[in-house]
């Protein structure tokens, strides 16, 4: 567009404010400019010959300074003297003050020759460390690097990094997975396939006794790998007698992502694992070495997700398995409930079988008779005189075994059959540190207060049960949270009928399975319900004696380990059949430039190319993007829509969206839309004949110095309609955009209701639909993401990405905008490619009723894309149907609005919807560089 412009080159009305912000956007792009040809200068000289010739020269300048300055000889300040004051050091002499450089070790593995200890320094910082030459003999720079990509990403010397701060967090210096590996008794045999079994830790609880279990019916047809994550426990040694092989522990530093990936691609490059068996979700630090090393790996969960960080963990347990199995109907419920768009693909509920406790090495063996007389003190212990009906409770005395509902069960029983009928008593660990704080104290006071006095009786832990088991009539199972417990399993095999609490855990689903047992089944933490059991237990001896006999039957038919393993193998060979499609989809994507892992992965990590492709490949295949809440793994693509047209996706193997599509020979459809890259093309002016307007809502009027210079950016001729939540604020504002000179500018106030969009529907429809195209903006400030636990940094970043995708500065967005809509009079809708893909959330049953409204015959897809934030430009023909809706203020929601489930989000996500339905096609813009 050819404007007349003043002497100074200003466009002709554009105003002062508008002119000094384009001036100094121009003035920032030069000095970026001359950045980039100083650093590449720089980079020359430092790799040229003179560079080093004058290495002794600058050696004498920069120890002339450090004298001067107050230091000594480097040589002793690098060994002593390294807390002395010190006016700015350079990048040679702060290696040497690390204390950790080896001059001659580096000279030799430099091949420098005979050079100083500071010109060996700089050299390093400058060359070596970047090549990965080590300082010394105790740290690999390439190493620190790669399982520190957030030091590496920071730009700060590795080696300075590690002696300021990474060797007191203990981080890893050096690699190598040996010190990690020890031999098992059980010899190798090339003839089995290999299973790599993973414990978190090696104590004597549910989760690794269960894996010990485990081990033993593995190594019958496998050669074992086992895995401790964690140093903790005494099972380690007993793991060695079942292994091959075994893996760990691993000290707290080492449990990061990276140095994981790196363990696993090493060992199973040593010893090629045919799949892997992760018993708990806190191995969540081995899945992402085993997705990184294409292993199909089927995770068992024993865990309930309990608070944020729990959760996180389910969620990425859920996305780097193959296969998961839950033990209890509440707990997959409880996972599934983590966060929306989460699938059942490859999740499955069964319960575990009955374990064998190992045997303690430090324990004498007993001779069967003395093993007899420990039984038999236990089961006197339990008894009591014999005259009363015993209760059995079992666990560590925790908030989560739930002793203190324990003994309100008991009160209730003894409330029905009168005191002195019954006699309660719960074995079980008291922790000398309670891990709740004053939790034993309260139950203390309970127990007195309980009126029970010695009918209510609290022994320590023993290791042999079957004495109580063998005293007992009944087991109150109080668990709060015990997915499938253990001594539920035990008790019933021994015949003793254990009552359970609906929901808390997954034997009470197995007792309401069979009518016969469905009885010792309560309410969740109904204790007065759990005692009207108990007593008529008491009661009744015929009764438990029948339960007793239904429960061995039923539990010799359902929990043989063995029964176990067998229901695991099938989960095993379809994580395998995945696992190899996943393969062959890896291969293309890598071997393709259509992946972006610059999309793909968040802005704080730190992938490469194919440790992103092989982890989008995992998550799409795990199924928890099929609802998306995923990144983009490509330009212009939406993996969910595409799979939504080809329903074969959703079955075993579960080929890749995006890598089925390239194999296709990315056809067009619903599911792929053009891309707008600013730079690849310059603004041709065509833009400048449409009549074009900006609607900006701005309920913070400091913002509008953004958009003005955003605005400064391009040559488009803009009206704008600007709205805002009050008259002062209007008035603020009307000052603040009096020196815009592109166009007319009309402010008003409205009510503070509809956020951005009541004021674009309601007051100014009538405006923008007299114009070719208009614009979308309003000033994002996401503070309700602070409500919900994320940084306000977020919504900052946010409305930092939606201005540059739409206005500029970096580009004439607007600009370009606006030339493709001269260009294409179908195009109907533009907004950002966002990274994100969010999906309908909360609000498509909302979305529904909206579309019905518009238009019954408007169908509302499984999966959208759509402008995140609310941001766009339109061709108003295409959202024709939105404006005839006919929106009143009195149908938005009331404020404060929640972040999601309301009309509003719901009118965010169908904006892509009404243009298409109206036959108009969608585009997106993609600044390079500008993410979040």
């Amino acid at each position: 567009m050819a404007d007349d412009t003043s002497d100074d080159g200003r466009p002709a009305g554009m105003g002062d404010a508008a002119w000094e912000n384009r001036k100094l956007a121009a003035r920032v792009a030069a000095l970026e400019d001359e950045n980039r040809a100083l650093s590449g200068r720089l980079s020359a000289m430092l790799g040229s010959a003179s560079w080093r010739v004058t290495r002794p020269v600058r050696r004498v300048v920069d120890s002339l300074r450090h004298r001067r300055a107050g230091g000594g000889r480097h040589e002793a300040s690098a060994r002593g003297a390294a807390g002395q004051h010190r006016a700015g050091p350079g990048p040679g002499q702060s290696v040497l003050d690390t204390g950790l450089f080896d001059a001659a070790f580096y000279r030799a593995a430099a091949a420098l020759g005979a050079v100083g200890d500071l010109e060996a320094a700089e050299h390093y910082a400058e060359v070596g460390e970047g090549r990965g030459i080590r300082p010394n003999a105790d740290f690999d720079p390439a190493v620190y690097a790669d399982i520190h990509r957030e030091v590496a990403a920071a730009g700060m010397g590795l080696l300075v990094h590690y002696a300021r701060y990474g060797r007191a967090e203990g981080r890893a210096a050096t690699f190598d997975i040996a010190p990690h590996v020890r031999p098992g008794r059980r010899a190798f045999d090339p003839a089995k396939k290999t299973v790599l079994l993973a414990c978190h830790e090696a104590s004597r609880t549910g989760a690794p006794i269960l894996g010990w279990n485990l081990a033993r019916q593995l190594n019958r047809d496998h050669n074992l790998v086992v895995a401790v994550l964690n140093p903790v426990g005494d099972l380690l040694d007993i793991f060695v007698e079942e292994a091959t092989l075994v893996v760990g522990p691993f000290r707290k530093a080492q449990l990061t992502w990276f140095y994981m990936a790196r363990a696993v691609r090493e060992l199973t490059a040593q010893h090629p694992i045919d799949f892997a068996i992760c018993n708990s979700i806190e191995c969540q630090w081995l899945l992402i070495g085993l997705a990184a090393a294409g292993v199909p790996a089927v995770t068992l969960v024993h865990e309930y997700p309990t608070g944020p960080e729990s959760e996180a963990r389910m969620q990425s347990g859920m996305m780097l398995s193959g296969q998961i199995v839950f033990d209890a109907r509440s707990q997959h419920e409880a996972a599934l409930a983590c966060w929306p768009g989460i699938t059942t693909r490859n999740s499955h509920v069964f319960h575990q079988g009955a374990s064998e406790v190992p045997p303690d090495p430090r324990a004498p063996v007993l001779l069967p008779e003395a093993l007899a007389a420990k039984r038999d003190a236990v089961f006197r212990a339990v008894r009591g005189d014999g005259t009363k009906p015993v209760v059995l409770g079992l666990g560590t005395v925790s908030m989560r075994k739930g002793p203190d509902l324990f003994v309100s069960c008991a009160m209730a029983a003894a409330r029905r059959l009168g005191p002195g009928t019954m006699r309660f008593v719960w074995i079980g660990h008291t922790p000398a540190v309670p891990p709740e704080g004053m939790f034993g104290d309260w139950l203390a006071d309970q127990v007195k207060r309980s009126g029970l006095g010695a009918d209510l009786v609290f022994l320590d832990a023993v290791d042999d049960l079957a004495g109580a088991y063998a005293a007992a009539d009944a087991a109150m199972i109080s668990s709060r949270l015990d997915p499938f417990p253990n001594v539920a399993m035990d008790a019933a095999l021994a015949g003793v009928p254990p009552v359970c609490f609906a929901e808390a855990n997954g034997f009470a689903d197995w007792l309401a399975e069979d009518p016969r047992t469905a009885s010792l089944s309560v309410p969740y933490l109904d204790a007065d319900a759990a005692g009207g059991v108990l007593a008529g237990l008491a009661r009744d001896p015929a009764l438990r004696r029948e339960l007793g006999n239904v429960l061995r039957e039923r539990g010799d038919r359902d929990f043989p380990m063995a029964r176990y393993t067998e229901r695991l193998m099938p989960l095993v060979a379809e994580a395998k059949q995945i696992a190899a499609q996943e393969r062959d989809d890896v291969a293309l994507l890598l071997g393709d430039d259509t992946f972006r892992a610059d999309l793909w992965q968040n802005p704080h990590e730190h992938f490469t190319r194919e440790e992103a492709v092989r982890l989008h490949v995992r998550k799409a295949a795990s199924g928890q993007e099929a609802n998306q809440y995923c990144r983009r793994p490509a330009l212009g693509f939406v993996p969910q829509v595409y799979a939504d047209h080809h329903p074969a996706l959703d079955a075993t193997p579960f080929p890749n969206p995006l890598a089925q599509w390239i194999r296709a020979g990315k056809p067009a459809g619903p599911w792929s839309h053009p891309v707008l890259v600013p730079g690849e093309a310059a603004a041709t002016g065509r833009g400048s004949g449409l009549r074009a307007a900006l609607h900006i809502h701005l309920h913070y009027p400091e913002l509008a110095g953004d958009m003005l210079a955003a605005l400064a950016a391009n040559a488009a001729r803009l009206d704008l309609f600007v709205s805002t939540t009050s008259e002062p604020k209007a008035e603020e504002l009307r000052a603040r955009f009096a020196p815009y000179g592109q166009g007319r500018v009309v402010v008003e106030a409205c009510p503070n209701r509809g956020r951005d969009v009541g004021p674009m529907l309601t007051r100014f429809a009538d405006a923008l639909q007299g114009y070719d195209v208009f614009g979308h903006l309003h000033g994002k400030r996401s503070l309700a993401l602070t409500g919900v636990g994320l940084s306000l940094d977020l919504g900052v970043r946010w409305h930092a990405f939606l201005m540059q995708h739409l206005i500029g500065d970096r580009f004439p967005v607007a600009d370009l905008v606006l030339d493709r809509f001269a260009e294409d009079d179908r195009l109907g809708l533009v907004f950002p490619e966002d990274p994100n893909l969010t999906g309908w959330s909360l609000d498509r049953e909302i979305a529904t009723g909206l579309a019905r409204r518009m238009d019954p015959a408007m169908e509302v897809p499984r999966s959208i894309d759509f402008p995140i934030g609310t941001m766009f430009w339109a061709r108003p023909a295409a959202l024709k149907p939105l404006f005839d809706l006919g929106l009143g203020w009195a149908d938005y929601p009331d404020e404060p609005v929640p972040i999601d489930g309301t009309m509003l989000h719901a009118l965010e996500r169908l904006l892509p919807v009404v243009a298409t339905h109206a036959g108009f096609g969608l585009m997106t813009t993609h600044v390079p560089g500008v993410t979040r």
